[in-house]
């Protein structure tokens, strides 16, 4: 069976996930695109400026525009029974779900996965948002307007399995040992790697953390960059100083490599040091700074400062 799926890409109002505005489905069908849908969404909410600065949809422009509950009907009978997949998948389905909570509908469980997360694994890319993930297969579109963006997350996940030669999803889950998303009503399951005991860290892998939100600054000092961890931090665990590192728009990596700008160094437990006084990471970060590469170890202390 070949891969069969709809993209979607939301764009909201303001941060909250009920106000979107605007929103885009690409479907495919055995490996081919076959059907698209775009529609403007009136939110019934305020607008932030931040927001149009990113998609340019002003309230003026959704004032005729169908509210969600109009609109449901309409999307479910596109997507029929097929799974869903978007770009960092999370920010999507949590909109569908409140913007659907909303008006109190109903609305059946769905699968879902994550192109974004397929993206860190599959592809060696300094960035896996949406617009550098389509440069590196040509791809040319109009970014934050979600019928470009959902139909650019599908060609994309085409681009990416055929590489990988994966030709259903089933052989995805399984090969690359991820679990479906659900959303639901009442129900949400994150689209996630299996547990393994390489990632002891609450069976997660850093570069799979996406971000809850879609709006960056790009003037902070963690946006862009690739932050990996050391040892245990004092005031969080890995998983939520990786959020932290996502929402501002920084890249977390899984090892050190000649990516990595900053190497954040906590508390060591001697038994993992196996008689070391530092971390295998560590000793590798010195390494490359010594060979020249821009790439710096700092405390925990710092890495707050930093946020």
């Amino acid at each position: 069976m070949a891969l069969s799926y709809v993209a979607i890409d939301f764009e909201t109002a303001n941060s909250h996930y009920s106000s979107a505005c605007s929103v885009g489905l690409t479907k495919v069908c055995n490996s081919q695109i076959v059907d698209t849908y775009y529609s403007l969404i009136n939110p019934e909410e305020p607008f932030d400026a931040s927001n149009i600065q990113i998609h340019g949809i002003r309230p003026d422009d959704v004032t005729e525009a169908p509210t969600f509950d109009r609109l449901s009907n309409r999307l479910f009978g596109f997507i029929a029974n097929l799974p869903l997949v978007a770009h960092n998948a999370p920010f999507d389905m949590k909109v569908l779900q409140k913007s659907l909570g909303k008006y109190d509908l109903d609305f059946p469980i769905m699968n879902y996965f994550c192109s974004l997360a397929l993206s860190r694994q599959l592809l060696q890319l300094r960035s896996n948002r949406l617009n550098s993930v389509a440069a590196n297969y040509h791809i040319q579109f109009h970014h934050h307007r979600a019928s470009d963006d959902s139909r650019v997350c599908a060609e994309i996940v085409l681009q990416m399995l055929q590489e990988a030669d994966i030709h259903n999803l089933e052989e995805m889950t399984s090969k690359l040992h991820y679990q479906m998303g659900l959303v639901g009503q009442n129900d949400y399951r994150a689209f996630r790697k299996m547990q393994s005991g390489r990632y002891p860290y609450n069976g997660f892998k850093p570069s799979e953390i996406t971000a809850k939100t879609s709006v960056f600054d790009p003037f902070h000092p963690v946006y862009h960059h690739v932050f990996v961890f050391s040892g245990s931090l004092r005031t969080m665990d890995r998983m939520a100083a990786c959020q932290k590192v996502a929402d501002l728009g920084g890249i977390n990596g899984n090892s050190v490599t000649k990516k990595t700008n900053y190497l954040v160094v906590g508390d060591q437990d001697p038994k993992l040091l196996r008689g070391h006084t530092k971390s295998s990471k560590q000793i590798k970060a010195e390494q490359l700074a010594e060979q020249g590469q821009n790439i710096q170890i700092i405390t925990e202390t710092e890495f707050l400062k930093l946020l």
